[in-house]
């Protein structure tokens, strides 16, 4: 038999496939022959199949197994599609030899249960408890987290890559699917960094809000980024967009200038209350609070603005 193009042409497949496992497929007879010729008189192979990783000990059931499973992965890795019934009609071939693999699953090898495993191929025939498995994984996050924006360094790879094809491949998820993503917060749209990093921490400050009923996250709190976030926004709250401060505020939180407005209010009815007495008792409240907030403001040891100040005066404190 004439090999004396076989490497270049192993080499060639090699480039297209990955591997040098070829197949006894009629469009790789010629190749398929000259590689079952090489397996037989390896005396006669050529030196440059050990640098193209041959397999002389392949034979040809494995050569089919290896071709279609490299087929699979690399389907995998460019569609994202956990749901490959598509591949009816794109290569049925492959598609048939999926569905052995699900009908045979209780005979096949340790090892190729491994390599099916590592791509995360999905033994149900229903083609979905991959999908299913993956959204609980999903859930679980959010529940821990707060959010679902799972990130690419997450530790746990394969809910940080089956993420990313939720949002690149989503035309070919279901309406339910659709919509279960989106009932648990999810994002099809990948947001600017900016938008990312509020949306992770408002949904943390919401599970903060959840369990302990306010969002005055303290400095003794566990997650210091989420308190060096809330307090910036108290800091920074002119730059802050209508849209995000009145989501802020439809869960309860509060601004520097909502603390300083309450404040206010707390001190003029304060102010009310042990201005009125005096003026219709000539005498302080009997209520220790109001008597002790008279104390404070005629000792100075309220800060209190201008207008507080002229107030004070008729009731008799005077303030520098």
């Amino acid at each position: 038999m004439d090999i004396s193009n076989f490497c270049q042409d192993l080499a060639d497949f090699k480039l297209r496939y990955g591997h040098t496992y070829v197949p006894p497929y009629p469009e790789f007879s010629d190749l398929y022959r000259q590689s079952v010729f090489a397996r037989e008189n390896p005396e006669e192979a050529p030196s440059c199949l050990s640098e193209l990783a041959f397999p002389f000990e392949a034979d040809n059931y494995a050569c089919r197994w290896m071709f279609n499973y490299y087929l699979l992965r690399q389907h995998v890795r460019d569609h994202g599609n956990d749901n490959i019934s598509n591949l009816y009609r794109q290569n049925r071939r492959l598609y048939a030899w999926i569905l052995r693999q699900r009908q045979q699953a209780a005979s096949l090898s340790p090892t190729r249960k491994a390599m099916l495993d590592d791509i995360n191929f999905s033994w149900d025939r229903s083609f979905s408890s991959f999908w299913e498995q993956m959204f609980k994984m999903l859930k679980r996050f959010y529940k821990k987290h707060g959010h679902t924006q799972v990130p690419s360094t997450y530790v746990d790879q394969r809910l940080a890559e089956w993420v990313k094809r939720q949002r690149r491949f989503s035309d070919n998820l279901t309406a339910d699917q659709k919509k279960r993503l989106t009932d648990v917060g999810f994002q099809f749209d990948m947001p600017r960094q900016r938008d990312l990093t509020f949306e992770v921490y408002f949904n943390l400050l919401k599970k903060f809000k959840d369990e302990h009923g306010h969002t005055n996250v303290t400095i003794y709190y566990p997650n210091k980024k989420l308190f060096n976030w809330v307090r910036s926004l108290r800091q920074n709250e002119e730059r802050l967009e209508d849209a995000r401060r009145a989501r802020l505020k439809s869960i309860g939180f509060e601004f520097k200038s909502d603390k300083a407005a309450k404040k206010a209010r707390k001190w003029r009815e304060q102010y009310e209350q042990v201005a009125e007495s005096l003026r219709l008792t000539n005498k302080l409240p009997d209520d220790v609070r109001l008597q002790n907030w008279y104390f404070r403001q005629k000792a100075g040891k309220s800060s209190v603005t201008e207008e507080e100040k002229e107030l004070l005066k008729k009731i008799g404190i005077i303030l520098p």
